[in-house]
């Protein structure tokens, strides 16, 4: 279809020329397949020449134009049946205009294409306007009058038509014309073909590539990026113009460069690239990990690659590794502290229990020999002297170890029992708060605050060469809370300080009072300074009682 659709409004050499001749043939393949694009192009380039060398192929296009004078029919002659197979390529179909005139002709595969019967559609090339989009008409437009005035080789250009349904489709047309000896176009004549899949295809393409949230690009051999998609400016932070203006490997961290040099080196051979990371500056000044696949294409000399922001990986990886590095040496500090209990525990009994039976034996021996004492009531009284004392040694050493009153009296007495009986032990005052009325607590949200109250009082004799501690007891019916203060040397409670406490000052105490408060759903926060003591507060929610419940059980 010629570009006879536009008005010809034009002039040249005194004759009136049409600004548009219309039609195209060639499929434009993709991006990967241009060979085959570049041939399918001679080929329709040579049938397009035959028609216009050969009055046969002319008249072949006008076999069913037939009419009056004035129409095609008369102006290209008719040929003998059966010809048709030897103008038009597959998948392509003629027209032809003639500029004097403005007759048009057009092959059926045309009226195929679009859907009309052959009285539907113009027979002049000005009557042709009406069926162009409207955003493409001023376009061919400008194209087929520059290509009429310059006499160029060829010309071809893509465009929307409206078929018989009032759907637009899009259409290629390679046309090429004939000029006589005043150099006025006298024949000109198109391959036109119906190219709507390969945009729609081509649009898909282009939405994946947008709307992808991988970085995609086109790399050239030379380092530099020759298309890139919005993630990349997403990512980086850096504009479309910044990243193309300078080498990707410009911006890879100091540290990776040479890896980066590197592997370009292997795509540049045809290597592909899996799985490689690298840190990239980004506008900030800040530095975020990718991870590329790339996939070069040698006779291109262009490389595509798919990458993907791997920094949260990169953060949580660490963590992870830093998690396990802390899980063994706490791992080996609970072996070292299991082993610290036993000893202090086998002490306890030999120097405290061990030693008032051995006192309770001597004197229970001393009333087998009655004959050799001067008073067996003496004796006797001592007897039960010892005897109280070791009952209430091992009383103690009991408590310690699982408090009766935790569970019979509740929380709150078990904590004065033992901020009495610790301040006793360590001649370190200690005095015990309790706010808010109390709250019915189970067995277990009990045993988990005491032994974290305990493990803290211990960290504070062993670490805190304080005076002076007071514990807080605040209970309502949404959370209990546990203070701990003490007037000790302190230190720094920076996130990377407070780790190292956990991990070299402060042993397993508060890395498992943590993770014990994690798993109901509570909270540990500590407030130090150095040299002005420390405060650590302990969160429970009320509710967290259900949960550790059903994980004991």
């Amino acid at each position: 279809m010629p570009s006879a659709m536009i008005e010809t409004g034009a002039t040249m050499n005194g004759n009136l020329l049409p600004v548009f001749p219309l039609a195209l043939a060639t499929v434009q393949l993709a991006w990967f397949a241009g060979g085959l694009a570049i041939g399918a192009l001679l080929v329709a380039l040579v049938q397009l020449g035959r028609v216009l060398r050969s009055p046969r192929g002319v008249a072949q296009v006008a076999r069913t134009a037939g009419g009056t004078s004035e129409e095609p029919g008369r102006l290209f002659p008719r040929l003998e049946d059966g010809a048709d197979d030897d103008v038009e390529t597959a998948g392509s179909a003629v027209w032809v205009w003639d500029p004097r005139s403005d007759a048009l002709a057009v092959a059926d595969r045309v009226l195929a294409m679009t859907g009309y019967e052959r009285h539907e559609l113009a027979t002049r090339a000005r009557d042709l306007t009406e069926y162009f989009h409207p955003d493409d008409l001023g376009r061919v437009r400008s194209i087929v009058a520059d290509y009429l005035d310059r006499r160029c080789a060829d010309c071809e250009t893509e465009f929307r038509l409206r078929c018989a349904d009032g759907r637009y489709l899009w259409f290629h047309t390679l046309v090429e014309a004939t000029w006589d000896e005043e150099d006025r176009p006298q024949r000109v004549a198109g391959l036109l073909t119906d190219i709507s899949q390969r945009i729609e295809a081509e649009e898909e393409r282009d939405r994946l590539f947008n709307l992808s949230i991988d970085m995609l690009a086109v790399v050239g051999y030379d380092q530099r990026l020759q298309q890139a998609n919005p993630a990349w400016v997403r990512v980086l932070g850096w504009s479309r113009d910044d990243l193309m203006a300078a080498s990707i490997t410009s911006f890879a961290h100091p540290e990776d460069r040479a890896a980066a040099e590197d592997a370009f080196a292997r795509m540049r051979e045809a290597v592909v690239v899996e799985g490689f990371e690298v840190r990239l500056a980004c506008r900030d000044g800040s530095y975020r990990w990718l991870s590329f696949n790339a996939f070069p294409y040698p006779d291109r000399q262009v490389i595509f690659t798919v990458a993907r922001d791997i920094t949260a990986n990169k953060a949580a990886e660490r963590q992870r590794l830093e998690t396990q590095e802390r899980l063994r040496s706490l791992g080996n500090q609970l072996s070292l502290v299991e082993d610290r209990q036993r000893r202090e525990l086998a002490a306890a009994i030999h120097d405290g229990l061990a030693q008032q039976l051995f006192g309770l034996r001597a004197q229970i021996t001393l009333l087998k020999y009655p004959e050799k004492l001067d008073d067996h009531q003496e004796v006797v009284a001592r007897t039960i002297d010892i005897l109280d004392e070791t009952m209430a040694q091992a009383r103690t050493l009991s408590f310690e170890l699982c408090p009766p009153v935790l569970y019979e009296v509740g929380l709150e007495g078990a904590l004065q029992w033992l901020t009495h009986t610790w301040s006793e032990r360590t001649s370190i005052a200690c005095a015990f708060e309790s706010r808010g009325q109390e709250v019915p607590l189970p067995e277990d949200l009990r045993a988990m605050a005491y032994q974290s109250v305990r493990e803290l009082l211990a960290n504070v004799y062993k670490h805190a060469a304080a005076s002076r501690v007071t514990v807080g007891l605040h209970e309502d019916a949404a959370e209990l809370r546990v203070t701990v203060d003490d007037d000790g040397r302190g230190f720094d409670a920076s996130p990377d300080e407070k780790r190292a406490k956990e991990g070299e000052t402060a042993g397993f105490g508060l890395f498992s009072i943590r993770e014990r408060l994690r798993s109901v759903g509570g909270l540990v926060e500590i407030a130090s300074v150095p040299g002005r003591g420390t405060r650590v507060e302990l969160h429970f929610p009320v509710d967290a009682a259900d949960t550790a419940s059903e994980e004991t059980g």
